[in-house]
């Protein structure tokens, strides 16, 4: 009886804790990302947005607007996505290949609810400290993009030959237009601004 009530227990902390938003504060101390990056304006994924820095327990896991807040707001905005009206880009942070919404939120919860692939953004990109192989692999993905402007889609799978990478970066533009980058090995950690302490937040 015991092991099942613990099952139970553990399955609706599970539930909550995945119809919950992300926290960007937590996730930021959780990876130590206090160096930062401004990335500029760029297209990002819809689903790549997981959470904010300020509003994330007026939404759901699932970007909607809770039950106890007015709609106004929303309904506007959403409004004016189905009239295909210009609004201005989204602020977005982010850490790894997730997004937290610094200003936007209800932008974010319209584009999501309307099943909008992607949004215009500004981005300020957190990078995480910890020398797992995974954050060495990110930051040395991160320096890559900084010193090229090429997208985030260059698979790393080892760490180290910064060189091959620099050598074959024309053959990596062309290729990448087309979509056909493989694996390549960088080294070197990027060069960015640092963060000793939490907020006031960039933009």
């Amino acid at each position: 009886m015991k092991t099942w009530i613990d099952r139970w227990r553990r399955g609706r902390e599970k539930s909550r804790k995945a119809s919950e938003m992300k926290s960007f504060q937590e996730q930021l101390q959780k990876e130590e990302a206090f160096e930062y990056v401004k990335r500029g304006t760029r297209v990002v994924p819809v689903d790549q947005i997981v959470g904010s820095v300020g509003r994330y327990r007026d939404f759901d896991g699932t970007f909607s607007l809770k039950s106890h807040l007015p709609r106004e707001r929303l309904d506007k905005i959403r409004q004016a996505m189905l009239a295909g009206k210009s609004l201005p880009p989204v602020d977005l942070y982010q850490i790894k290949d997730e997004f937290y919404v610094l200003d936007g939120n209800h932008r974010i919860a319209a584009a999501k609810g309307l099943g909008r692939s992607e949004i215009a953004a500004r981005i300020v990109e957190f990078i995480p400290s910890k020398d797992t192989l995974e954050n060495v692999l990110y930051r040395e993905r991160s320096d890559f993009y900084s010193k090229t402007g090429l997208p985030f889609s260059i698979e790393l799978t080892e760490v180290g030959q910064s060189a091959i990478c620099s050598g074959r970066l024309p053959i990596i533009k062309t290729t990448w237009r087309k979509r056909t980058v493989g694996p390549c090995p960088l080294r070197r950690r990027p060069k960015t601004g640092t963060k000793p302490s939490i907020g006031p937040w960039p933009r």
